[in-house]
């Protein structure tokens, strides 16, 4: 008997990622619920509670950058597919692969640019008001969402022929 486990599997180890990442984001909205209604309720008898702004500050924004990465694995995002619409099937199969080049350049310039500004506030010190927390965890959202949606980008195009053929026709309308 052998106590030795088999190595995961890379699609189960993508699996894995996206499930924390959703795991993430569902205590993110927990978090802002919970910070919000503790800062109504604070102020309503009269003891604000000035760490709730920023905690549901940060929350929201981790959320909303995680959120945008997690659309684009099943290509939830927004995007104007009348243009596609009018094109011959070559072009748009030409197109989606422009799609994918033009998310990864736009992606990976976010994703430096936020590591950069995320650097130089950890160089800095700076840190937020209330929480005195390092402001570049803040920023650390923008880099780190915009690594993960060039993954899910590529992801959702090239591992997921039934999605190529439904961008291929201009979108995932129903």
């Amino acid at each position: 008997m052998s106590f030795v486990q088999a190595p995961v599997p890379v699609r189960d180890r993508r699996g894995l990622l996206w499930r924390f990442i959703d795991y993430l984001l569902l205590l993110s909205v927990t978090g802002v619920l919970v910070t919000v209604s503790l800062q109504f309720i604070s102020r309503l008898i009269g003891q604000a509670l000035p760490w709730t702004e920023e905690v549901s500050r940060y929350l929201f924004i981790w959320m909303a950058f995680l959120g945008m990465a997690a659309g684009f694995r099943s290509a939830q995002h927004a995007r104007v597919s009348a243009f596609v619409n009018l094109m011959p099937p070559l072009l748009k199969r030409l197109l989606v692969h422009l799609y994918v080049l033009a998310g990864f350049v736009f992606f990976s310039v976010v994703a430096y640019e936020g590591f950069q500004l995320s650097l130089r506030q950890f160089h800095s010190g700076e840190t937020s008001p209330a929480l005195g927390v390092g402001m570049y965890l803040v920023s650390l959202a923008v880099a780190l969402s915009a690594a993960l949606a060039i993954l899910a980008h590529f992801e959702s195009v090239y591992r997921d022929p039934a999605l190529r053929e439904k961008i291929k026709e201009g979108g995932l309308q129903e």
